[in-house]
């Protein structure tokens, strides 16, 4: 199976911004993380389509995962948008430090 692979920061400096890996059909984001060369210590928040996730959730090919550095990890918030008065307008709804990753993909997204 293939992933669609990007790396920000200092990792995408390293090993390139974007890249497409095949893994085996049974790899999880670890797997991966593993194929790059990469330690865990120096992995900052990771996304599966735009997901925040554990290491262990597993992969099922086809997906877009986002891999950050440490430095960068306190980079993601929650958004959304909302109408008042005819305007829209940004409301922030949550930071990373209170999202609890995801170790699974939910039932019947695998692709």
């Amino acid at each position: 199976m293939q992933v669609e692979v990007h790396l920000y920061g200092e990792l995408g400096k390293r090993k390139g911004a974007s890249l497409t890996l095949a893994l085996a059909p049974d790899s999880a984001v670890s797997d991966l993380v593993r194929a790059l060369g990469l330690s865990p210590e120096e992995l900052g928040p990771v996304f599966v389509d735009g997901r925040y996730v554990k290491l262990t959730r597993p992969l099922h090919g086809g997906e877009r995962v986002a891999i950050f550095p440490t430095n960068m990890s306190l980079l993601y918030v929650e958004v959304s948008y909302e109408a008042q008065d005819g305007d829209l307008r940004y409301v922030p709804r949550r930071d990373l430090s209170s999202v609890e990753p995801e170790e699974s993909s939910e039932e019947g997204s695998c692709k």
